[in-house]
C-alpha cells in the first residue's frame, strides 16, 4: 500500500540531460529514447491496468473518430504513457503530442515517433501560436487526439493552465480528464515529484466524460472553467490514488495536494515576467 519515496535503483536525472542538437547528442538521445521505451514497456505489461470510474466512457472515446484532449498531471505521465501503449494505441487512436521546445520534449517527442504518433512542438512561452496552428491542422485533417499536460512543462504542480481550454475552443475537441495512481510505487527525484509504478502493481485509471470549452467566455467565465477542470483532474487523481490506498507525493498531513501548492506554492519554478510558464505540454 505504501507508496515509495526515494528514487528507482539507478536513476540519475542528468543521463538525460543531452544536447540533441550535436551529433553526440543527437545518437546518445536516441538511445536513451530506444531504452526508455524497452524499459516503459516491460514495465507497463507486468502493471494490472485497471479503469475503476469510467471505463465505458474510456471505451468510447478510444474507438471513436471524435478527437479529444487527453489530460493528465504531469506527475503522471509514466502510467499514463503505460495506458497509452496498451489501449489507446492498439484501438487505432490517432495521437498529436504538443511537446514544449525542450530536452524533455525531445525525448517526449522521440518516443511517440517510435510508436506512430504526431508531434507540435510549442508552448504559450515558446513558439505558442506555432503549436495552436499545428494541432488545429492535425486536428481538421486527421481526426486526431492532441495529448495536452496542463500543468506542463514546469507547473506549477496541479496547475490547470489556460492554454488547455484554449486549444479545446480552437480545435473544437473536448477536454478528456484521466487521472492514474499506482499501488505500489517510486517517487522520482523531479521538480513534480514523479510517480514510478513499480513491476507488477495494480495501476488504476479514473476519467470523466469529455467536455468541451464554449467559444466567446469572458475572462471571468473562463476562470471559472479553468478552475473546474482543475477541480474534476485532482478529484480524478485523488479517486485513482483512493483505490489503491496510494498517498500523493505531495500530501502533507491533512492538506491536500491543492492546498499545498496554493498555499505554500511548491512545485514550481520562479514565474516569467508576462504570466504563467507554459500552457501545457510536456
Amino acid at each position: 500500500m505504501a507508496v515509495g519515496v526515494s528514487d528507482p535503483p539507478g536513476w540519475e536525472p542528468s543521463l538525460v540531460r543531452l544536447d540533441p542538437n550535436t551529433r553526440t547528442g543527437a545518437f546518445a538521445t536516441q538511445l536513451v529514447v530506444r531504452l526508455l521505451d524497452l524499459v516503459l514497456r516491460f514495465f507497463s505489461w507486468t502493471w494490472r491496468l485497471e479503469v475503476v470510474e469510467g471505463e465505458e466512457v474510456f471505451e468510447d472515446v478510444i474507438h471513436s473518430d471524435r478527437p479529444v484532449v487527453f489530460c493528465f498531471w504531469h506527475n503522471r505521465i509514466i502510467p499514463a504513457s503505460g495506458l497509452l501503449l496498451r489501449r489507446v494505441v492498439p484501438a487505432g487512436k490517432d495521437l498529436t503530442l504538443v511537446a514544449s521546445p525542450s530536452r524533455d520534449g525531445e525525448l517526449s517527442t522521440r518516443f511517440l515517433k517510435i510508436h506512430g504518433g504526431r508531434v507540435v512542438r510549442g508552448s504559450s512561452s515558446r513558439g505558442g501560436s506555432r503549436a495552436l496552428r499545428g494541432v488545429l491542422k492535425v486536428v481538421k485533417r486527421h481526426s486526431s487526439s492532441p495529448i495536452l499536460i496542463p500543468d506542463g512543462p514546469k507547473g506549477p504542480v496541479y496547475h490547470f493552465k489556460l492554454g488547455v481550454l484554449g486549444m479545446s475552443q480552437i480545435t473544437g475537441a473536448a477536454i478528456f480528464n484521466m487521472g492514474f495512481a499506482a499501488e505500489r510505487s517510486w517517487t522520482l527525484g523531479t521538480w513534480d515529484k514523479m510517480v514510478f509504478p513499480r513491476p507488477f502493481t495494480r495501476v488504476t485509471v479514473t476519467v470523466d466524460p469529455p467536455r468541451s470549452v464554449a467559444r466567446g467566455l469572458s475572462d471571468e467565465e473562463l476562470e471559472r472553467e479553468r478552475n473546474a477542470f482543475e477541480e474534476r483532474l485532482l478529484a480524478l487523481t485523488r479517486a485513482a490514488e483512493a483505490a489503491v490506498g496510494a498517498v500523493d507525493p505531495w500530501a502533507q498531513g491533512d492538506s491536500t495536494p491543492a492546498e499545498i501548492r496554493r498555499h505554500e506554492g511548491v512545485g514550481a519554478p520562479p514565474s516569467p515576467p508576462g504570466g504563467e510558464k507554459g500552457d501545457g505540454g510536456l
